[in-house]
């Protein structure tokens, strides 16, 4: 009980994310479907991602994630479907989500790209009581089995795009998540813990053998502080990524990603921990496995950079 309330109280002063069970990736920048449904197709080819992150290490019930996706696009490159899964673990709660993603894509001129997109999916939470562990037994105010819930959900999107910069607004999920630890499970859908997030970034050449490429994400929640995530990447001989970010009032990032053949990605995040979090972890991490599918034309940036 004592670790669970540990984990209480550390969450409520990290911002109340408990509660949101939102996104919040440091591989945002190379993870961008599950943020926005219009990302779908814009690589012009089958991308896939798998990624795992640990976060706050060496607190008990810390949020574990687990989540994959795949995106393509059809139709002459007019059309972009993608699908996306989610599994979370925190605490005595587990959280899954599954979304298919539809996007129309819109040429504006020779370079720049308009998405719209939607998303559908459905998601699932479950807490065990069993593992809340009173000090006292008998207390009538916890459970004694498992509760669950099952509930559908969806979200929108917009994705601006060129070979030099991209920018995208999107809600991905518009109902609240079937689990809400305030209120238990199963509470009203129509609060107001809906979640909208703002990214771009920007890519330039600093030398032949040096690219740049600046991001941020913003993510606003009307029942949490305002996130916002700075990165700044660099990328050597179109091979080697190396990144620092910062998470305003949350942490100091670092991140390492290298590419294999213009198809394989190896990525490996960690983040240093600036909050009053730091006296009971060490920090979090991500491991991140991409893979982009042989195409036409592997020279075009547009398919490894954005």
């Amino acid at each position: 009980m004592k670790n669970y309330a540990l984990l209480g109280l550390l969450l409520f002063l990290a911002g109340g994310v408990f509660a949101q069970n939102d996104l919040g990736y440091t591989h945002f920048v190379f993870n961008k479907l599950p943020y926005n449904p219009a990302y779908a197709g814009s690589k012009d080819v089958l991308d896939t991602r798998v990624l795992y992150r640990n976060q706050w290490m060496g607190i008990d019930g810390a949020p574990q994630t687990l989540s994959a996706n795949a995106h393509g696009s059809f139709f002459q490159n007019k059309v972009g479907i993608g699908f996306d899964v989610q599994s979370d673990q925190i605490g005595k709660t587990q959280h899954q989500l599954a979304g298919l993603s539809y996007s129309y894509r819109m040429t504006l001129n020779n370079n720049l790209r308009l998405s719209v997109g939607l998303r559908t999916g459905i998601e699932h939470a479950r807490v065990d009581w069993t593992l809340a562990n009173p000090e006292e037994t008998g207390d009538n105010a916890i459970p004694t089995a498992a509760s669950s819930a099952l509930r559908p959900n969806f979200g929108a999107g917009i994705y601006l795009t060129n070979d030099k910069f991209y920018a995208g607004l999107s809600m991905p999920r518009m109902l609240n998540s079937p689990v809400d630890p305030t209120n238990g499970l199963d509470s009203d859908p129509f609060n107001y813990r809906r979640t909208t997030y703002f990214m771009a970034g920007y890519l330039t050449r600093l030398s032949p053998l040096l690219q740049f490429k600046p991001s941020v994400l913003v993510s606003y929640n009307a029942a949490a502080p305002l996130d916002v995530d700075l990165q700044a990447n660099f990328l050597l001989l179109d091979k080697l990524w190396l990144g620092v970010g910062h998470r305003l009032g949350d942490s100091f990032d670092a991140l390492v990603q290298y590419e294999l053949n213009n198809r394989l990605q190896l990525g490996l995040s960690y983040d240093f921990t600036t909050s009053r979090l730091q006296k009971a972890t060490s920090g979090s991490y991500e491991l991140l496995v991409g893979y982009t599918f042989k195409c036409a034309d592997c020279k075009v940036k547009s398919l490894r950079y954005f």
